[in-house]
C-alpha cells in the first residue's frame, strides 16, 4: 500500500539531487552552462518527481478514505451499542445528527450552534472525515453489495485521460474558480536592451509593451447508462469500462480542440494558432534540414530551460526514424534505459494522432519547442457522478456522467515564438 509519509521522503531526496545537479553548473567557472548529459539527467529526475506528485496525491486520498471508514466504523460501533443496551448517551438521532454536521464542514459550510455540539458530542471534532457521495446501488460480484463512490469514479477517469499522452500531455493546465473568461497579460520585450549613457548625459528610458490575451472556456460531457442486471451479474469489472470509456471521450474531444480547435465554439488550437512561428518543408518528405530548421528558430534562452520537445503525426516519426544526418547517424535515438524517454536530435518528443499527415501541402505534420506556452485552462474539477434514479424505474438503467469546463490558447505576445510549426510545402520548397 502507499505510504505519503514515505513517498514524500523519497521526493525530498529528489529535490536535493536536482538541487546539486543545478549548482554544478551554476558556478563560477561554468557560468551556467549545462551538458546535454546533465540537462538530459535533470529532465528525468524532474519526471519521476512529478510522477512521484502524483503518487503521493493518490495515496492522501487513499489514506484519507481509510480514515473515514474507521471513522464510520467507530460511530456504527457505539450507535448500535447506544440503541441495543441503552448504556450510552449518545441516541440514534444524536449520531445522525453529528454525521450530517462533520459533512457539512467537510464541504465548508458554517454550522448552527445545535449542529456544533451533535458535532462535539459524537467526538467528530478530530480529523477531518472524507466525504464520499454515494449512490443508492450495489456493484460487485453478486451478493456482495457495496458502493461506487464518486471519487473512485474521477480517479479512474483521470488515470484515463493521463495515459492519452500527445500534446495534452506537454500543455500548462490552469485551473480557475469561475468559468468567466480568463484575461492573461503578456508582455513583448523583443528589441529591449540597455545603452550606454555618457558621463552626465542623459537617461533614454525606453517601453515595455504589454497586451493580453482572453481564454474562455466550454463544457464537455459523456454519460452512459448501464442496467442494474448487469452491473450486479456481471463476472468481468463493467465499472472500470466504463470510466475507461468516459475519460477516453472527454481525452479524445479536448485532445483535438487542443491541436485543431477553430476558436469558434472551442477552443484554440495550437496548429491554428499564428502567434507560432512555421517553417515550410517538401510536401512529400522530411529533410534533416527541416529539422535542423525548427531547433534554429526557438529562441536559445528558451531551449536553455530544457523543456523543449517534439510533438509528431504518426506518418511524420514514422518518417523521421529512418532519418540521418549529415554523418550517416540516424537521428532517432530508442530509449535506452527505463525512465529515459527517446529522443530525436537529442529532445525528447511524443506523438499525437491529431496532428495531420505527410503528404499534402499545407498539412502541419509536427511541433517543436517548449509547449508548456499552450494553456489548457479547466474550471474547477473535474465534474463526475453516478445517476441512480431518472432511467431506473422506466428502464432499469443506471447512468454514470463526466462534465469538465475546458478552453485554450498558445498565450504568448505576437513577436515570441517558444513553439514551431513544420508545415508540408509544394515539392519545389
Amino acid at each position: 500500500m502507499l505510504n505519503s509519509k514515505k513517498l514524500k521522503e523519497e521526493r525530498g531526496e529528489l529535490d536535493a539531487k536536482i538541487n546539486d545537479l543545478k549548482a554544478s553548473w551554476l558556478t563560477e567557472e561554468r557560468s551556467g552552462a549545462a551538458t546535454h548529459e546533465e540537462i538530459e539527467l535533470h529532465d528525468k529526475m524532474v519526471g519521476e518527481r512529478e510522477a512521484l506528485d502524483l503518487k503521493i496525491a493518490t495515496a492522501e486520498r487513499i489514506e484519507v478514505k481509510e480514515e473515514s471508514k474507521e471513522e464510520e466504523r467507530s460511530v456504527k460501533k457505539f450507535n448500535s451499542f447506544a440503541i441495543h443496551t441503552g448504556k450510552h448517551s449518545w441516541s440514534e438521532d444524536l449520531v445522525n445528527k453529528g454525521l450530517k454536521a462533520k459533512m457539512l464542514e467537510s464541504l465548508g459550510q458554517e454550522l448552527t450552534s445545535e449542529q456544533r455540539s451533535a458535532m462535539e458530542k459524537c467526538g467528530f471534532t478530530g480529523q477531518r472525515m472524507a466525504l464520499e457521495n454515494r449512490a443508492n446501488m450495489s456493484v460487485g460480484t453478486p451478493g456482495d453489495g457495496g458502493h461506487l463512490t464518486q471519487q473512485l469514479l474521477l480517479d479512474r477517469i483521470v488515470d484515463s485521460i493521463a495515459q492519452h499522452g500527445g500534446l495534452l500531455s506537454l500543455v500548462k493546465t490552469e485551473v480557475t474558480d469561475k468559468g468567466s473568461d480568463l484575461r492573461i497579460p503578456l508582455a513583448d520585450h523583443s528589441g529591449r536592451k540597455a545603452t550606454i549613457r555618457l558621463e552626465n548625459g542623459p537617461q533614454v528610458p525606453t517601453n515595455f509593451t504589454f497586451s493580453s490575451t482572453v481564454i474562455p472556456t466550454y463544457m464537455y460531457t459523456d454519460s452512459v447508462k448501464c442496467s442494474v442486471s448487469l452491473l450486479r451479474d456481471s463476472q468481468y469489472d463493467i465499472v472500470s469500462y466504463i470510466t475507461n470509456g468516459l475519460g477516453t471521450a472527454l481525452a479524445v474531444a479536448q485532445g483535438e480542440h487542443l491541436v485543431n480547435g477553430d476558436g469558434t465554439g472551442e477552443g484554440l488550437g495550437l496548429l491554428q494558432s499564428t502567434t507560432a512561428g512555421t517553417v515550410t518543408g517538401g510536401a512529400s518528405s522530411i529533410e534533416f534540414e527541416d529539422l535542423l530548421d525548427m531547433e534554429d528558430s526557438i529562441d536559445p534562452a528558451v531551449i536553455a530551460r530544457g523543456n523543449c520537445k517534439w510533438v509528431f503525426s504518426p506518418s511524420a516519426i514514422r518518417m523521421i526514424k529512418g532519418l540521418t544526418d549529415l554523418e550517416g547517424k540516424p537521428l532517432f535515438h530508442p530509449s535506452i534505459s527505463a525512465g529515459a524517454p527517446a529522443t530525436v536530435l537529442g529532445y525528447p518528443y511524443v506523438v499525437d494522432t491529431w496532428y495531420e499527415a505527410v503528404g499534402t501541402e499545407g498539412n502541419i505534420v509536427a511541433t517543436f519547442g517548449d509547449h508548456s506556452y499552450m494553456i489548457r485552462r479547466t474550471v474547477g474539477d473535474m465534474e463526475t457522478g453516478i445517476d441512480p434514479y431518472t432511467y431506473r424505474a422506466s428502464e432499469g438503467n443506471i447512468s454514470y456522467f463526466v462534465e469538465q469546463s475546458m478552453g485554450c490558447k498558445l498565450a504568448v505576445a505576437s513577436t515570441f515564438h517558444p513553439v514551431t510549426h513544420l508545415e508540408m510545402g509544394s515539392d519545389g520548397s
